[in-house]
């Protein structure tokens, strides 16, 4: 009978033996058969994803793309002619745009309905008709216009062979070429201005006050004499242009620099204001409309000249 008994015990050891291997074996059959889930993030891409356009795949606005548009940058400022003229407030692609019209000179500023999340550069082609160029709640650039000096404005729409700074980014810039790394020496920090002097010219301000022009759409750049100090710019064509400057030591407001050979050699101006702008992180403004006639905007001041920037008044 031990020996039966044994015999029984030992039979029923190797059945639960089989079972648990058999058990185990379907498992395994089972994990295989099920996909590992794609981790959040994945460069994967899925066929729905291929099949998406880079625009559908863009991610939704996050607040760190705030950071890419600080105040430190020169905010837009367009003169049409001696009595119409915009001003903006750059804001983020989370908001905060804001976009003024004079009609007298600058005596008085009207608001106008922003139509993006942020403004980039504002430009004109008549005395009725305003472009701006700014960033969409998805932070990209696009581009709105009005045939009513900015009381309505049409639905925006993609916007490409310009030079402009990126909304989202302070290494890269905008330019007919395509994006370009920023030419400025120090690329962590935003170029305190970009601008088109023509359809291939574009000029550009480092916050240490380099001037660095292109003349092939920004396929290459040229250093030219440094302004340190400059925290405006602005080019009446390829040659001409001026920049204002913050204690220059020559004028107890801003002081003016112009150029007459495209930023190799630069004179004194002129002074504009009574004083400087007290705080150091709010830039002033500067814009041409013809090679004498310009404007100034110091920290929602405006000063005129019709004297290529030699003189400065306040509006009359």
């Amino acid at each position: 009978m031990r020996r039966s008994g044994v015999t029984w015990t030992t039979v029923g050891l190797v059945l639960l033996a089989v079972v648990a291997v058999f058990l185990a074996f379907a498992a395994l059959r089972s994990t295989r058969g099920t996909p590992a889930p794609k981790p959040s993030g994945s460069a994967l891409a899925t066929p729905n994803d291929e099949q998406k356009s880079d625009e559908d795949k863009k991610p939704n606005v996050t607040p760190s793309m705030s950071d890419a548009l600080p105040e430190t940058i020169e905010p837009p400022l367009l003169m049409v002619d001696t009595k119409v003229a915009y001003r903006g407030g750059t804001g983020t692609c989370l908001g905060g745009a804001s976009l003024d019209r004079t009609t007298n000179g600058g005596n008085a500023w009207r608001p106008l309905e922003v139509p993006a999340e942020a403004i980039l550069d504002i430009r004109t082609t008549g005395v009725d008709s305003v472009e701006v160029i700014g960033a969409d709640d998805r932070c990209r650039v696009r581009m709105w216009t009005s045939a009513d000096q900015g009381t309505t404005w049409s639905a925006p729409t993609p916007v490409s062979g310009i030079f402009v700074r990126l909304p989202d980014t302070t290494r890269d810039i905008a330019t007919p070429s395509g994006i370009v790394k920023s030419p400025c020496p120090d690329r962590d920090i935003a170029p305190l201005a970009v601008g088109e002097v023509s359809p291939t010219e574009g000029v550009v301000l480092c916050s240490s006050g380099e001037v660095i022009t292109t003349a092939d759409g920004g396929l290459t750049w040229q250093a030219q004499t440094p302004v340190v100090g400059a925290q405006a710019i602005s080019f009446e064509g390829p040659l001409l242009g001026w920049v204002l400057l913050r204690d220059g030591g020559r004028c107890p407001g801003l002081e003016t620099q112009v150029t007459q050979d495209g930023g190799t050699a630069w004179e004194f101006g002129g002074c504009v204001g009574p004083t400087r702008i007290e705080d150091d992180r709010v830039l002033p403004s500067l814009s041409f409309a013809t090679p004498t006639d310009g404007w100034a905007d110091l920290a929602g001041q405006s000063y005129l000249s019709s004297d290529a920037g030699l003189t400065w008044q306040l509006p009359s």
